[in-house]
């Protein structure tokens, strides 16, 4: 098994998460990224797969998701603050203050913008 990359020091962002993301959103058919802003200490309301190269693959979304009109099962959590998501703990960091979180969203249009 290869060991993942070496993560940036944290409030550093990773230089290659914008890369990634596109990446990873051109991988599971997602055609462009939405940013969405969440303040913190909020539960997301997502139920999530993690995906072996990164990313996170939404597979719920609860009714009481504040994003629940933008964000669809099928898009990919790509990073949070600019870093690549790889598991719960690059989701959980920073969970006290605002997070901004991208997603490759995978139908026409998108369903919304920058929150």
């Amino acid at each position: 098994a290869t060991a993942p990359p070496p993560r940036p020091p944290d409030g550093v962002p990773d230089e290659k998460a914008a890369a990634a993301a596109n990446a990873l959103a051109g991988a599971t058919g997602g055609g462009r990224v939405v940013t969405i802003m969440v303040p913190g200490s909020r539960q997301l309301g997502l139920e999530i797969d993690f995906l072996p190269h990164g990313g996170a693959k939404v597979t719920r979304v609860d009714p009481s998701c504040e994003f629940r009109d933008r964000i669809f099962p099928g898009d990919v959590l790509t990073t949070v603050d600019g870093n690549l998501v790889r598991g719960v703990g690059d989701i959980k960091k920073g969970s006290a203050g605002s997070r901004q979180l991208a997603f490759a969203v995978r139908r026409p249009g998108g369903g919304g913008g920058a929150g």
